[in-house]
Formats: C-alpha cells, structure tokens, sequence
C-alpha cells in the first residue's frame, strides 16, 4: 500500500472525515485529499501527529509494499485520543469498573449481562460482554436503559479498547430498535427483531445509514452489538 491509501485506511477505520482529520492537524482539507491520493506528502510533524493519532509508527506510514520495516519492541499504547465532536467524547464510568454489571431496557428489548462498562457518550454506553470465553462490543442507547446492576466483582486488567459509535462502522452486527413507547413505559414498549444481522455504513448525529441504503433515525436504537465472527 501507498502512504495515501495507508493514510486514508486509518482515516476511515478512526470515523474521521477529511474535513476532521484536517482540523486535528491545523491544515486545509485540500494538504489531506492531496496526501490521499499520493500528490504530497505530510512534513515531519504532521507525520508524528498522524502516528500518534492512528498509533502506528512512522516507518509503517512510509514503507512502500516490499519494504522491509525493521520489528522494534512494542511501543506503549498512548493515552485514549478520542476524535469525535465534544458531544461524542467517550468517558469513563468509575462507579462500575471491577464489576460485571446487568443492564436492563425497556420493553421487550434485549438487554445485557455480564458487561463490563468501558465508558458512555451523551447518547450511549459502550459494554464488553463476555461469553463462553468470548467476549463482544456493544452499546446501547441511555435513554432506554431502566436499570443497571452490580452483579460481581471482576478483576481485570484496565481496558484499553478504542469504543464509541464509529467503531461499529462496516462491521456485521445485531441492531435493535425501539419502535414506537407503550403505554407503560418500560413494560409495553414495542420493538422489531428486522436488523438482527446487518452492516452499518455510516453513522451521523441524528441517522445511521447500514448497507443497501437504508436509513434509521439513531435515537431510535436500543442496542448494537458485534456477532461473532
């Protein structure tokens, strides 16, 4: 691969627009599109800046296919840059880390157990669930969670995944929706089991787009949760 499509690879799996990444480096959108399609190339310190942000080396960007990139020990995993709006920053719940905990939803929709919390967003919370020695990244959306629950203590290590909306994008995953409220709140409320395996595509503040064009209004989700592969 090239150092444009390397570039534009980490761009798409991190959720980032060219319009974005532009604004983390303080340049024109034009420098990255040109970058991109190997009409330039970024100087130093926007190389450093673009490691960094994609934790990858320098020699990874600019080794062309065929070159040798020299092993070096693994670097240490910087600190979680999350590049999403404000709205979006992921951050961490303290109160429940070292526990599996239960989450509830309402109505009929599917809830979780045995999660970890690896942190939430004004919208969402993002999970890990671990089953039969297999674990899963998940969300669901805060307004229809009733409860959550301590269920044991878990020691762990502290994690360390990359979570928010955007690393579900182009991944096969269970999506459920909540349809329309019941008359009780959290007892009548209605779903539908339609996007039990689809690929999302693109999320926005208000849509999620999955594949063969399909949009859904993203308030209306309850849970996103990666199948097994």
């Amino acid at each position: 691969m090239t150092l444009g499509e390397k570039l534009k690879e980490e761009r798409n799996q991190t959720g980032l627009s060219q319009e974005k990444l532009a604004e983390k480096l303080n340049i024109s959108r034009s420098a990255v599109a040109k970058w991109e399609r190997d009409k330039g190339i970024p100087d130093v310190v926007n190389l450093k800046s673009l490691a960094h942000l994609f934790n990858v080396s320098i020699d990874y960007l600019l080794a062309e296919e065929g070159d040798t990139v020299l092993e070096t020990l693994p670097m240490k995993k910087p600190e979680k840059i999350y590049i999403t709006e404000t709205k979006d920053k992921v951050e961490k719940l303290p109160e429940y880390e070292g526990y599996l905990c239960s989450m509830e939803l309402t109505g009929w929709n599917d809830g979780v157990s045995n999660g970890i919390i690896l942190g939430q967003d004004s919208d969402f919370i993002y999970y890990k669930r671990i089953e039969k020695r297999k674990s899963f990244l998940g969300m669901l959306g805060k307004k229809y969670i009733t409860a959550i629950k301590k269920d044991k203590a878990y020691k762990t290590e502290a994690h360390s995944e990359f979570i928010n909306k955007f690393y579900f994008v182009n991944k096969h995953v269970q999506l459920e929706m909540a349809l329309k409220e019941g008359l009780l709140k959290g007892f009548l409320d209605f779903s539908n089991d339609d996007y039990r395996d689809v690929i999302i595509k693109e999320f926005t503040e208000k849509e999620v787009r999955i594949a063969f064009g399909k949009i859904l209004p993203t308030t209306n989700i309850t849970k996103i949760e990666e199948l097994s592969t």
